[in-house]
This record gives C-alpha cells, structure tokens and sequence, in this order.
C-alpha cells in the first residue's frame, strides 16, 4: 500500500493511500508506477509532476507488489504505460507482472518500461522483445530529462497503437478488404487465362500488391517498434 515517504514535504509527494493520484482528470494518461522502493516512488512524483502529453496530464498510481500490479492492470485495462521495477518482493517480480500483462490479461495496448538496478544483460534484451518492452532504464544512470524522454515515446506508441484499435472497432478494415475483392478478382481471373511472360509478371505484381495491401490492413495490432 502506498503511503507518505518521511522526509518529503506532502505538497511533492501526493499520494498517502493505495492508488491515489494527484491528477484526478477522464483525460489523462493513466500511468501505473511498480516499485518496492518508497523513495522511487517520490522521486518519480516530483519528475513527471509537471510533465504532459499532447495536452493531457499524467495520472499517476503507485503500488509497491507484483500483485498489486497485476490487479491494477485487471481492473484498470485502459492503463497507458506502466513503469515497472525488474526485482521486488521476488527476484523475478517484474517478469511475472510482465506475462500477466501480455499473456494473461492479454493486454498488448499499455507500454511498458522496464526499470532496474542493473546495467543491460542479454536476459534483459530478451525480455524486451518477449514481452514488447518498450525501454529498458538503469535507475543509477537515469536522469530526469532521459526518463521523461522515454515516457513520451512510449505515450506516443500508445497513442498510436489505441487509434489503430478504434479504426479496428470501426469497421474500416472490413472496408478496405471489400474495396479490394474487384482488385483480387481480377487477379484470379488473369491468372486463369493464357498470358505472354510480360502479362504473367504484370499479374503476378498485382497479385503481390494486393496481398500487401490486406496484409496492412490486418485487424492484428502490431508490436511497437
């Protein structure tokens, strides 16, 4: 359970209870902060207490388990990013919150960032491709500027990954596809009747065009890059 860390005046440390956020806004980027360590948690207040993006101010909540992470993320699906700490009550706290957002809550849309003690291992470079990590920080190298760099990519890749979701909703690729059965029909036409070799490569392109293009429209939301 969050609570206030001795030492910090409550003005730059606002949370004093499980989950409480000092932005309370429908509009803001809901961001979940995973760490063992209290004054990790303060320090991470003051940084991004002023930080916003594309107009919206940040939310953010702070828990201090795996569990707690992982039921956060149960109840709160449209979290945007979450900042997570590699080792906490287990060595391997981190990876467990990572599958459960990916495999088991099946969440693909909330970025994340991993945040350890340790400087880059190819078991960390694992996990970022395994578990669609979006970067991967070094608490003892990390500054304040880097840190709120790394959360505008990754609010970025967010964006664009929950926009791409409500195209899907809406139907569009459905529409893409129908507007592309006379292309596809085509093709399969040509491809049925005799062509000289110049005809056949010029089917054969449009062929691969087509594919191309419903492979682009593909409802499947792709890993962020």
């Amino acid at each position: 359970m969050a609570e206030l860390i001795q030492g910090i005046e409550s003005d730059f440390f606002p949370f004093q209870k499980e989950h409480d956020t000092y932005i309370n806004s429908s509009n803001a980027w809901k961001i979940l902060v995973v760490d063992d360590d209290r004054d990790i948690h303060a320090l991470t207040s003051i940084v991004l207490k002023d930080l916003t993006f594309d107009e919206r101010p940040l939310q953010l909540h702070f828990v201090f388990s795996g569990e707690e992470a992982c039921d956060f993320i149960d109840q709160n699906p449209d979290c945007s990013l979450v900042l997570l700490d590699l080792m906490m009550e287990k060595s391997n706290s981190g990876i467990l919150v990572a599958n459960h957002i990916r495999e088991i809550a099946k969440n693909q849309q909330v970025r994340i960032i991993l945040r350890t003690g340790v400087s880059n291992t190819p078991t960390v470079s694992a996990l970022m491709q395994k578990y669609d990590i979006n970067d991967v920080k070094v608490k003892t190298e990390l500054t304040a500027d880097k840190f709120k760099s790394s959360i505008l990519r990754a609010l970025q890749q967010f964006s664009e990954l929950d926009e791409l979701q409500r195209v899907t909703q809406n139907g569009a690729f459905g529409a893409v596809e129908d507007a592309l059965d006379p292309l596809r029909g085509c093709v399969e036409a040509l491809q049925r009747t005799k062509l000289s070799p110049a005809q056949k490569k010029l089917v054969q392109k449009l062929n691969e065009i087509s594919l191309k293009l419903l492979k682009s429209t593909s409802p499947e939301i792709p890993q962020a890059q």
